[in-house]
């Protein structure tokens, strides 16, 4: 066999040490903005999609000289790699990542400046862009979200500066848009935020004259939408964040002044529960408008990024955090400057990453006017649990990073509602600032407990926050062609004596589509208990609804099945 030249293997050994290098992130110290690989193609008001492989997909914007078919990705590894161009050139589209993987990108400006209807999806496996149906109208600068059932709403927008009252629902299954509903105003530069029971809320914005201060929400169940509440302050180019509680921060954007648009710093809390807005105490140190606003994930804080103030691009960028009183159980916030960007940037985009403690800003308009290719990185720190919801008896493992190496860190957890607080744990961070403690287990008191869980450094007072559930019984009816696995483990009690009875097996009338139901037997009352997690799915026929249940015994057996489904759709990260 002929031996490559020993050049040759020099030369590929240089370049593979350089992709290397190429491929390293750069390192960020907490809550500061590092800059990291340039894109290869300057752009403002361009998407970014967060990809099931960690990269970040960067498709379209306009280049200053108009919109763009390009697109590319940035990796998990800090590469900017190159992606197929989307069919049709846009800006200030929509961009949402379905439940399969694929995006859907719609709408926008395209070139001459006029909004289209045009929508594609991008299949990262193929990394190829296909055309689908229209939408049902034109729209630019509109706002849009992926529902629990996988189906997408798209609300308002403007079509040559005129804004839309319409909402419309984009169906994977069916290809197609359909209309969905009128907003009560017509409405642009608004904000958009899906509420945790599945409902959207849409909020302020632009009606072509004044700044709103109406709402709307839509319920994706009854395909209704009905007027929300109003703001106390008119506004637009605002955004509107759901934060771990479920209630959702809206934060800044302009409104109206005695000597005509003003930037605004106040902030409003809407409550999903008392369908109310109240004015957070809370306020920005920089009013600005047309900013971005990302919920850290596994730490709960919401990073306000960019904008514009007095109508030049800012760097400053502040922290909006939420905070649980262990005395009453009611949410406070505050807001404090962090570090701030590279390079000033508004009409930029970004994404959390999919490794924990990364956020990525790319491109977007600096203080003078230029389009910008620079991105950075932002560096958080974070805490979790190795489960989302735990049955009694078992032990929570936390874990959490971007602490100062050897301080201090007090982990917390409180109940709601509020029964009873745990801890402070003490841990300490190890030479990489890393943290793990498994001193709380759950027990049979906590069913249908949430906890808020927070890690904070005592030294720097850097901190995290998370939740997780010790969750009480739900039946809900189940999807077709979904099967379970289904295992067991029983609790027994001083107060009651016997020997469980039950286990995976079939009841006539309760069925799980091709898996079986756990069943025990209440030796206590002789009675027939059926005992599911929130995470399974099963479906008890009429005579069986009463018959069947879960009930909470203080003193008594609890048998706690674990159903776990075999086929699962993307849930959001915590």
């Amino acid at each position: 066999m002929k031996r490559a030249p020993k050049s040759l293997w020099i030369l590929v050994s240089l370049l593979c040490f350089a992709a290397l290098l190429k491929a390293n992130l750069p390192r960020t110290s907490i809550g500061s903005w590092t800059a990291a690989s340039s894109l290869s193609q300057a752009r403002s008001n361009a998407s970014a999609a967060l990809l099931s492989d960690g990269r970040i997909l960067i498709a379209g914007g306009d280049s200053g000289s108009g919109p763009l078919t390009l697109a590319e990705s940035f990796g998990s590894d800090g590469t900017v790699s190159s992606a197929a161009a989307m069919n049709v050139a846009r800006s200030r589209h929509f961009a949402v990542v379905l439940n399969d993987g694929r995006v859907l990108v719609g709408g926008g400006t395209t070139t001459g400046g006029g909004a289209i209807n045009t929508a594609e999806i991008y299949d990262p496996l193929a990394n190829s862009w296909s055309q689908i149906n229209t939408l049902t109208q034109a729209r630019a600068s509109a706002t849009a979200a992926l529902l629990q059932d996988g189906r997408v709403v798209i609300a308002g927008g403007d079509n040559a500066g005129v804004p839309n009252n319409s909402l419309e629902i984009y169906d994977p299954s069916s290809g197609n848009f359909s209309f969905a509903g009128t907003l009560s105003a017509s409405r642009t530069q608004h904000a958009m935020a899906v509420l945790q029971d599945g409902r959207v809320l849409i909020v302020g914005g632009f009606d072509g004259t004044n700044p709103l201060a109406s709402s709307d929400i839509f319920d994706p169940a009854s395909g209704s939408v009905s007027a929300g509440p109003n703001l106390a302050t008119a506004r637009y180019a605002q955004s509107a964040t759901t934060l771990l509680n479920g209630d959702v921060a809206v934060i800044g954007g302009a409104g109206t002044g005695n000597n005509g648009t003003v930037d605004l710093a106040s902030v409003e809390i809407f409550d999903p529960t008392a369908n109310a807005f109240t004015t957070a105490s809370a306020t920005l140190t920089t009013a600005r408008e047309g900013h971005q606003a990302f919920v850290l994930p596994r730490n709960n804080s919401v990073l306000i990024v960019g904008g514009t103030s007095s109508g030049t691009s800012v760097a400053a960028s502040e922290l909006f955090t939420p905070q649980v009183n262990s005395t009453s159980g009611a949410w406070t916030y505050a807001a404090a400057t962090t570090g701030s960007n590279v390079t000033a940037r508004s009409a930029a985009t970004g994404s959390a990453m999919q490794q924990d403690g990364l956020l990525l800003a790319a491109g977007g308009t600096d203080a003078s006017g230029n389009t910008l290719d620079s991105t950075e990185l932002y560096a958080f720190p974070t805490v979790k649990t190795d489960q989302s919801d735990y049955p009694p008896g078992t032990t929570v493992n936390i874990t959490g990073a971007g602490f100062t190496p050897g301080e201090t860190v007090n982990i917390t957890m409180i109940e709601s509602p509020l029964i009873d607080t745990h801890g402070p744990y003490t841990v300490t961070a190890d030479q990489n600032g890393n943290i793990a403690d498994s001193s709380f287990t759950t027990d049979s008191h906590d069913l249908s407990v949430r906890f808020w869980l927070s890690a904070v450094g005592s030294t720097s007072g850097i901190q995290a926050q998370n939740t997780f559930t010790d969750n009480n019984i739900t039946v809900l009816s189940a999807p077709s062609g979904v099967t379970f696995s289904v295992t067991w483990t029983g609790f027994v009690s001083a107060g009651c004596t016997g020997t469980i009875q039950g286990g995976p097996t079939t009841v006539p009338g309760i069925s799980s589509s091709g898996g079986s139901a756990l069943v025990t037997r209440d030796l206590c009352n002789s009675r027939l208990l059926l005992f599911l997690t929130r995470a399974g799915h099963l479906s008890i026929g009429p005579s069986h609804r009463q018959r069947y249940r879960h009930r909470r015994f203080a003193s008594q057996i609890q048998a706690v099945p674990i159903l776990q489904p075999t086929r699962r759709t993307q849930q959001p990260r915590r």
